[in-house]
């Protein structure tokens, strides 16, 4: 995926430098679930940092950040020679628990989070199914359900035999359903409309991206000057649309 993807979500006044934070984290991990983190990804994941942080590459606050979040993949790529797929669901969620409750405490934030990390899933040019598993799993835990409850959902995966992304929402559900009658009410009930992150958002998250990705393929190719302008001018209108979209709750 082309950078200007993530020209999407750049706005460094908006979400708080701790949800942020925890966006990019989760971004570099599921970067590194499936293989080893590619250029493409690397360049989205730099151009992202620098959109939603408002840092410079070679700053000490951006070496820190980096160190801490390559440090963290790094760690978690050691997983896959000892875990199954399920194991490493379970194993993701517990190490994002604490960063989707910073990420919980604004919409706007929620529903930048998984424009960033369809964007990174897509960076290579294939949106893998187990980061697709993983994707599902940070909507379920984001839609309401708490950091507890995340962590104890992802301990019932080893148990559950079924298809990555129903066994974690199941799991999921099964816990958010053992709350009190009175938190219960409070929370967003399955991926509906009224849901922070519903099914519907994400579906039109990864169309946008894929339209501005086509959008970059087409100005790659182009070789009439004119043709170029054109297709600069349309690929600003689809990111300026993509940015409203995020940020219409």
């Amino acid at each position: 995926m082309n950078t200007t993807t993530m020209q999407k979500a750049e706005n460094p006044a908006s979400g708080s430098a701790k949800a942020n934070t925890a966006i990019l984290r989760i971004a570099y991990l599921i970067a590194a679930s499936d293989k080893d983190v590619t250029k493409e990804e690397r360049e989205v994941f730099k151009k992202t940092l620098c959109a939603l942080q408002g840092l410079k590459m070679g700053d000490d606050e951006t070496t820190e950040l980096i160190e801490s979040v390559v440090e963290d993949a790094r760690k978690f790529a050691i997983l896959r020679a000892f875990y199954s797929e399920r194991e490493l669901v379970k194993a993701f969620l517990s190490k994002v628990s604490k960063d989707v409750v910073a990420i919980q405490c604004s919409k706007i934030d929620c529903r930048k989070a998984f424009a960033v990390w369809t964007s990174i899933c897509m960076a290579d040019g294939e949106y893998s199914d187990f980061e697709r598993t993983l994707v599902k799993g940070l909507q379920t835990a984001i839609n309401g359900v708490s950091a507890f409850e995340v962590s104890a959902a992802a301990s019932l995966v080893g148990n559950i035999v079924a298809a990555p992304a129903l066994f974690i929402l199941g799991a999921a559900t099964k816990m958010a359903n053992m709350v009190s009658k009175d938190e219960a009410r409070d929370k967003p009930k399955g991926f509906g409309a009224d849901t922070q992150v519903p099914d519907a958002f994400l579906i039109e998250v990864e169309e946008r991206c894929a339209e501005i990705d086509d959008a970059q393929a087409q100005l790659a190719n182009s070789t009439s000057a004119e043709e170029r302008r054109a297709i600069e001018d349309s690929i600003k209108c689809l990111v300026d649309s993509f940015k409203e979209f995020i940020v219409n709750i």
